[in-house]
């Protein structure tokens, strides 16, 4: 069965904008400077959108590379990830994340259906932060909503794959049904293109099977009599 290639899955513009509400909403309710959803590239993550505030330096379309990122955490460990103050941590404090001054974070990981991952949401804020009280609540509702658009493309995305995979097949069967050209002599078939195949040849190339070869009772007592 073919993998779904979560990449080519493009998320359309209603969504998206929903999604801008979203971090728009992060920020604004939690009194930080910068709310995320970011998107995971091959070796980087993309600021896929980013709350309108003032005082976000993130734009969406920026792209980092993870290291040194405080969303590698949770890419790599797939589960939240909370820094009250980089400074204040022996390996974060030298981070390129604090390095931008945004020493606070609160993030979890974004999931497709099939497990892979999208990418992360986030907060991040220029002061310490305990994220205490409903803060993390929030994040988690944020995070199953944006998961299960998630989902509905990935539904989607999927039926459209089969659709035109059943497609395939039914125009494999009509070819299969149809009237063949094939040599009386040689019994070799024409294809399409006008080229003569052996007959498992063009079975083989225009429906899913395989052959195994053998000797019928007839043709099996000649190869032994030849064999003699």
């Amino acid at each position: 069965m073919q993998e779904t290639n979560t990449s080519a899955i493009e998320i359309p513009g209603d969504m998206i904008n929903k999604w801008q509400g979203v971090v728009d909403i992060m920020a604004e309710l939690m009194s930080v400077p910068a709310a995320l959803i970011m998107r995971l590239q091959p070796g980087e993550m993309e600021v896929f959108r980013s709350s309108q505030r003032s005082r976000n330096p993130f734009q969406a379309g920026m792209r980092f590379q993870l290291e040194g990122l405080y969303c590698r955490a949770v890419i790599q460990n797939r589960e939240r990830t909370h820094i009250p103050n980089a400074l204040a941590h022996e390996w974060w404090k030298e981070s390129a994340a604090a390095c931008t001054g945004y020493i606070a974070y609160l993030g979890f990981p974004l999931f497709w259906p099939n497990g892979e991952l999208f990418g992360t949401v986030c907060v991040l804020d220029a002061k310490e932060n305990r994220f205490e009280g409903v803060i993390e609540e929030l994040m988690i509702q944020f995070k199953e909503l944006i998961e299960s658009h998630l989902g509905l493309l990935f539904a989607n995305h999927e039926l459209a794959r089969h659709a035109k995979e059943l497609e395939h097949s039914l125009e494999e069967i009509h070819k299969l049904r149809g009237i063949l050209p094939i040599c009386a002599m040689c019994k070799r078939i024409r294809n399409d293109e006008g080229y003569w195949q052996a007959v498992d040849v063009y079975l083989r190339e225009h429906g899913e099977m395989k052959f195994s070869h053998g000797y019928c009772p007839e043709c099996l007592k000649i190869a032994r009599a030849d064999m003699a």
